[in-house]
Protein backbone atom coordinates (compact mmCIF):
# COMPACT_ATOMS: atom_id res chain seq x y z
CA UNK A 1 0.00 0.00 0.00
CA UNK A 2 2.83 2.36 0.85
CA UNK A 3 4.44 1.74 -2.54
CA UNK A 4 1.22 2.76 -4.31
CA UNK A 5 0.71 5.89 -2.22
CA UNK A 6 4.36 6.95 -2.65
CA UNK A 7 4.30 6.26 -6.40
CA UNK A 8 1.18 8.37 -6.83
CA UNK A 9 2.71 11.18 -4.76
CA UNK A 10 5.86 11.00 -6.94
CA UNK A 11 3.83 11.42 -10.14
CA UNK A 12 4.13 7.82 -11.35
CA UNK A 13 1.17 6.20 -13.06
CA UNK A 14 -0.79 3.88 -10.80
CA UNK A 15 -3.10 1.26 -12.30
CA UNK A 16 -6.01 -0.66 -10.80
CA UNK A 17 -8.33 -3.58 -11.49
CA UNK A 18 -11.17 -5.23 -9.59
CA UNK A 19 -9.70 -7.41 -6.85
CA UNK A 20 -9.25 -11.01 -8.03
CA UNK A 21 -10.20 -10.32 -11.67
CA UNK A 22 -6.93 -11.37 -13.29
CA UNK A 23 -8.66 -11.77 -16.68
CA UNK A 24 -9.31 -8.04 -16.83
CA UNK A 25 -6.62 -5.60 -17.88
CA UNK A 26 -5.19 -2.81 -15.79
CA UNK A 27 -6.63 0.72 -16.01
CA UNK A 28 -4.69 3.92 -15.33
CA UNK A 29 -6.05 5.65 -12.26
CA UNK A 30 -6.84 9.33 -12.07
CA UNK A 31 -3.94 11.19 -10.45
CA UNK A 32 -4.85 12.13 -6.91
CA UNK A 33 -7.75 9.65 -6.61
CA UNK A 34 -7.94 7.94 -3.23
CA UNK A 35 -7.23 4.20 -3.49
CA UNK A 36 -9.80 1.65 -2.33
CA UNK A 37 -7.60 -1.30 -1.32
CA UNK A 38 -10.61 -3.37 -0.22
CA UNK A 39 -12.15 -3.44 -3.71
CA UNK A 40 -9.25 -3.00 -6.14
CA UNK A 41 -5.76 -4.36 -6.75
CA UNK A 42 -3.17 -1.68 -7.51
CA UNK A 43 0.25 -1.59 -9.10
CA UNK A 44 2.73 0.97 -10.36
CA UNK A 45 2.48 0.94 -14.15
CA UNK A 46 5.50 -1.00 -15.43
CA UNK A 47 7.86 0.69 -17.85
CA UNK A 48 8.54 -1.60 -20.83
CA UNK A 49 12.17 -2.44 -21.50
CA UNK A 50 13.55 -1.29 -24.87
CA UNK A 51 16.60 -2.69 -26.64
CA UNK A 52 18.20 -1.95 -29.99
CA UNK A 53 19.63 -4.85 -32.00
CA UNK A 54 22.12 -4.73 -34.85
CA UNK A 55 21.38 -7.70 -37.12
CA UNK A 56 24.31 -9.12 -39.08
CA UNK A 57 22.74 -12.30 -40.44
CA UNK A 58 20.83 -15.39 -39.29
CA UNK A 59 21.76 -15.99 -35.64
CA UNK A 60 24.26 -13.14 -35.61
CA UNK A 61 23.26 -10.00 -33.74
CA UNK A 62 24.37 -7.60 -31.02
CA UNK A 63 21.96 -5.92 -28.59
CA UNK A 64 22.35 -2.44 -27.09
CA UNK A 65 20.53 -0.40 -24.48
CA UNK A 66 20.07 2.69 -26.68
CA UNK A 67 19.78 3.72 -30.31
CA UNK A 68 22.91 5.84 -29.97
CA UNK A 69 24.94 2.84 -28.78
CA UNK A 70 23.59 0.64 -31.58
CA UNK A 71 24.45 3.28 -34.18
CA UNK A 72 27.88 4.02 -32.72
CA UNK A 73 28.87 0.34 -32.51
CA UNK A 74 27.37 -0.74 -35.84
CA UNK A 75 29.82 -2.26 -38.31
CA UNK A 76 29.67 -2.05 -42.10
CA UNK A 77 28.27 -5.57 -42.52
CA UNK A 78 25.18 -4.79 -40.39
CA UNK A 79 22.01 -5.62 -42.32
CA UNK A 80 19.71 -3.50 -40.16
CA UNK A 81 19.09 -2.09 -36.70
CA UNK A 82 15.82 -3.01 -35.02
CA UNK A 83 14.11 -1.70 -31.90
CA UNK A 84 12.40 -4.20 -29.58
CA UNK A 85 9.94 -3.13 -26.89
CA UNK A 86 8.79 -5.47 -24.12
CA UNK A 87 5.05 -6.16 -23.98
CA UNK A 88 3.82 -5.49 -20.44
CA UNK A 89 0.34 -6.66 -19.50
Amino acid sequence: MIEIVNASRDGKTVQYRLKGCVDHGWTDSVHGALPNFGTFDYRVKPVPMEIWVNVYGPGSHMSHSSRDAATRLRSVNCLRTAKFVEVVE
